[in-house]
This record gives C-alpha cells, sequence and structure tokens, in this order.
C-alpha cells in the first residue's frame, strides 16, 4: 500500500523531516509525491509560481538527502487512488491544498485524509480540516491537548544524513551560531559574547536581516552546513535558543551529538521530550546560561554523561524515522 505525499514546491522544514522519514520507515517506492518537489532530488525548482504571481526558486539543501524518485503524473496518481494507505497532505500551503481539493471534487471515495501542518505559530488550521475532514491531524506548535479532536503534536525532529552521522571528540568548548531571528538570541548571544569564553565560536548571523545592528554583536562569518555540522560535533557545550517559532530546527541538530545541549524550555508539547539534567539541561535567562556553562566545563564527568544519554535518546525518539512511527501509531488508531 503506498501514501499520497500531498508536497508543495517551497522550502518547508516539516514537509521534509516527514518525507525523509517515510522513505527511511516504507521505502521510496511506497510514496507519491504530488505535485513533485524537485529540490528533493538535487535539483533547482525554478518552475513553480508564488500565489502573488511572481515565479518562485527552491534549491536542494545540503542537510537532505538526495534521492532518485519518478515523477507521478496526475493520471498516475489518480490510478493508485485505489492502492493507497492514505493521503497526507503535508502542509497548509497552497500547491497540494489545491490538488487535495481537485482530488476531492473528482473522485470519491478518497482513501483516508491526514492533515498536518509545519508553519510557525500556535492557531490550528480549523478551515482545513472542517473541509477535508482528516482521520487526524498533526500540529508542529500544538500548546494544548487536542487529542479528543484527532489533533497531536508534530515538531520538528533531527535529520539523520553524512553530516550529522558522526560524533567527534570535543576539542571546543562553546558552539553557539545561529540566525538573528528572536529577541531571546540576541540577549543570550550578547551576554556569551560579554562574557569572552576561551575556546569558544559564538556568533549571530544577521547579515541578511533588516534589524541587524552590528555596534551590538559580532556578525559571525557564514559557514557552510558542512562546517556548522562540523564545529556543532565538536563543541562540549552546544546551546539551544528558540527562533522565530517557538519550534527550531537547532533544537534538533545538536541532540545528534553528545555534547552537553543547554536549551530553553518551550511552550509546546513535544511527545517523549526530553528530561532536565537527564537528557539535556533548561536555562532561565542569559545569566543562568553564564552559570551553567562555567559548571559544566568545570564537571566533565556529569557533563559528559548528560550528552551522551541525550544524543542516545535523540536517535530512539527523535529521528525523521521516528517521528514517522509515531505519526503512523496515532494514525492506526483511526483504520
Amino acid at each position: 500500500m503506498r501514501i499520497l505525499f500531498l508536497a508543495h514546491p517551497e522550502q518547508d522544514y516539516l514537509q521534509y523531516m516527514i518525507f525523509n522519514g517515510l522513505c527511511e520507515v516504507y521505502g521510496e517506492e511506497e510514496i507519491i509525491v504530488y505535485p513533485f518537489v524537485l529540490s528533493y532530488m538535487g535539483v533547482d525548482d525554478r518552475f513553480y509560481v508564488l500565489n502573488d504571481g511572481s515565479r518562485g526558486m527552491t534549491n536542494p539543501c545540503d542537510y537532505m538527502v538526495k534521492r532518485d524518485m519518478r515523477m507521478w503524473t496526475f493520471e498516475e496518481v489518480v490510478e493508485n487512488l485505489k492502492d493507497t494507505l492514505f493521503i497526507l497532505l503535508a502542509s497548509p500551503r497552497s500547491y497540494n491544498v489545491k490538488a487535495l481539493r481537485f482530488l476531492k471534487k473528482h473522485f470519491s471515495p478518497l482513501p483516508p485524509i491526514v492533515f498536518m501542518d509545519g508553519e510557525d505559530g500556535i492557531d490550528i488550521k480549523w478551515d482545513l480540516i472542517n473541509e477535508f475532514n482528516p482521520i487526524v491531524s498533526f500540529k508542529r506548535e500544538l500548546t494544548q491537548d487536542l487529542s479528543s479532536k484527532n489533533i497531536f503534536p508534530l515538531p520538528f525532529s533531527a535529520i539523520v544524513n553524512e553530516f550529522t552521522k558522526e560524533d567527534k571528540p570535543k576539542d571546543l568548548d562553546v558552539f553557539c551560531l545561529m540566525g538573528d531571528t528572536h529577541e531571546r538570541r540576541r540577549k543570550i548571544i550578547k551576554r556569551l559574547l560579554e562574557e569572552n569564553l576561551p575556546n569558544s565560536y559564538i556568533g549571530i548571523d544577521s547579515g541578511r536581516l533588516p534589524w541587524q545592528d552590528p555596534e551590538r554583536f559580532k556578525i559571525a562569518p557564514l559557514k557552510s552546513y558542512s562546517d556548522y555540522i562540523d564545529l556543532m560535533s565538536r563543541a562540549k557545550i552546544n546551546i539551544s535558543i528558540r527562533g522565530w517559532g517557538f519550534d527550531s530546527v537547532r533544537k534538533w541538530e545538536v541532540m545528534l551529538f553528545s555534547g552537553l545541549v543547554l536549551a530553553d524550555k518551550l511552550d509546546i508539547i513535544i511527545p517523549n521530550d526530553f528530561k532536565d539534567g537527564e537528557h539535556l539541561v533548561y536555562y532561565k535567562d542569559e545569566e543562568d546560561i553564564i552559570k551553567k556553562i562555567h559548571y559544566y566545563l568545570s564537571h566533565d564527568s556529569e557533563r559528559e554523561k548528560i550528552g551522551k544519554a541525550g544524543r542516545e535518546y535523540c536517535y530512539k525518539f527523535h529521528t525523521n524515522s521516528s517521528r514517522v512511527k509515531y505519526m503512523l501509531e496515532k494514525i492506526q488508531h483511526y483504520f
């Protein structure tokens, strides 16, 4: 039984993570991607039109596992509906929503529909839920228990690829390089720079953002993805700070390595969440994080124990494939 993965061509972290996890769990040949996403195949996508009528472009990212999958025609999608386990509306964006509307209008009955929303923000897309009546829905930034309405949390997850597989010896004390996407990041990175931590790589990439203030921040040189991951893998302490949304890709990247993670506690529901002091360490504010850095840099065995436990827990519950298995457990209850 195949899965019809209704996708949108623009960059979408959650959509990619679940696509990648489905390929790992089911096998590429069982996933029908429609409309086709060229960037998942390592190809620049310059052939779609945005909602405002302008031409869109999405390039393949280095974190993506490049795949060689066939492009399904609409006729083939329809022919396979009878053998489709479920239809996954993989985002609330335009291309895939239009595709599902067309299928619903012209073909009946459809396989069960599953909906997931990976956008920033806590608002539930009730309009799409009411329109398509999915058997179950998933929300990346879910702040309340809506299981009675068949809505479950689905945060980002850790992408295991050729760059993230290796856990390297720790020759860097602290690593914290991230985009300038939230005031909390600015406050913490400013405080870290004031502390002048030796043997550390700390900075903020605000070069392309309108609120850049070079007098306040050290503008860290842009790093390639491989260099960024290399520094992360070598750090004794990695720092996670929320971005524009509560959830961030970085929260899951840092957990792939055995360096201790200092993180802010997010106000969203995370299935099988990490435990404070066992898998990572939560901090309260910029002064608390400084205290914890100095403490754990001087307590090697405690730091290393938590870091290794966090990495093991991440690989058990929070990789792309683990997140898909969690999804499937929820979905199966409604068949």
